[in-house]
């Protein structure tokens, strides 16, 4: 008997995973989206160039969002693999001004990492409350480093180029 039609369910299976993982992309409103890339413009990398990377989510809540400037991976020489955060400004005036009523306002630093290993941040930034005329309900946070499992944003060459990852 011939195995043939493994292949061709296989491929129909990974069809309908693509087309499910796209459907979820389009889930984000376009307020939020718009949220989003508004807050990205608060970000100053202090030498050189970032790029925001995000996660967001709805929870029962209501949005959750998280917002980051991305590594810069090594590629080649001694450090090759190795990565490294972006130091930033961020602009928290201007954060406050995207939502309609802010709820809370908070700072969690958590240098001691050996107290609470089972976080991976150092620290970051929440501001929750209403967004917009529909007054959606968003919590904002800002990391000060990229969660681990995110990719880098560049790629940084022995002979100094750098180029988006």
């Amino acid at each position: 008997m011939s195995h043939s039609h493994l292949p061709l369910q296989h491929l129909l299976k990974q069809v309908e995973l693509y087309t499910a993982r796209r459907s979820l992309k389009s889930v984000r409103p376009e307020w939020l989206t718009t949220l989003i890339d508004r807050a990205a413009e608060f970000f100053e990398p202090l030498v050189g160039e970032g790029r925001v990377g995000y996660d967001c989510r709805l929870t029962e809540q209501g949005w959750e969002v998280g917002l980051f400037l991305g590594r810069t991976e090594f590629v080649g020489g001694k450090v090759d693999g190795a990565s490294r955060p972006t130091n930033f400004e961020f602009d928290l005036l201007g954060l406050t001004t995207l939502f309609r009523q802010v709820s809370s306002f908070s700072w969690q630093a958590r240098p001691d990492r050996e107290l609470d290993c089972h976080f991976t941040d150092e620290s970051h930034l929440a501001i929750s409350g209403t967004v917009g005329e529909a007054e959606e309900i968003v919590r904002m946070e800002i990391f000060a480093v990229p969660p681990e499992d995110f990719k880098p944003a560049f790629h940084e060459f022995p002979n100094g180029k750098r180029e988006p990852a």
